[in-house]
């Protein structure tokens, strides 16, 4: 789900931050419920689940996993593309656990230095996401794992020649 289409439907979704406590607490989507990642299977019975979910997350990968979990059980659930790093680029608030002004946190809660080291550990996580979506717990072969890359990078707007430079190169 598409920041533009979260906000047109707020009011009939209840969004659930998938998050670390102190991620949480540094910013989230106001009326948003906490539920870590790894609670989201053990807690499910303790929430109502009758709204439509939309899981959210920093970059989108804990919340696709969460969203995946919810819907094997029979829940209406969607994820935010690009998560909380979306939300904020369009210029939508978050709410500390004050109720202030919150911000996004990195994976870590700390700052992990440069932009582009951050860029790449969020890069990092997507990947390790998708191919744990992709293949579960089995190791994919050396092709699968290339066809998976094209179709990542594809996504990320990657061009074509540069994809298969990376491709090509045999360390790949």
């Amino acid at each position: 789900m598409e920041v533009k289409e979260l906000l047109a439907e707020i009011d009939r979704l209840q969004v659930v931050d998938v998050r670390e406590q102190d991620e949480w607490e540094a910013g989230h989507v106001r009326g948003a419920l906490h539920l870590p990642l790894d609670e989201v299977a053990s807690e499910r019975h303790s929430v109502d689940w009758d709204k439509p979910v939309v899981t959210v997350c920093r970059t989108g990968a804990r919340s696709s996993a969460a969203a995946d979990l919810l819907r094997e059980v029979g829940v209406d659930a969607y994820s935010l593309n690009g998560g909380l790093r979306a939300w904020a680029a369009a210029g939508q608030p978050l709410v500390d656990s004050t109720g202030a002004q919150g911000r996004v946190l990195e994976e870590t809660g700390r700052d992990s230095g440069s932009p582009e080291f951050k860029d790449l550990q969020g890069n990092l996580i997507e990947v390790a996401y998708g191919l744990q979506e992709r293949f579960g717990n089995r190791e994919p072969t050396d092709a699968e794992a290339r066809i998976f890359m094209r179709v990542w990078l594809l996504a990320k707007g990657t061009p074509e020649e540069e994809i298969e430079k990376i491709l090509d190169d045999d360390s790949v």
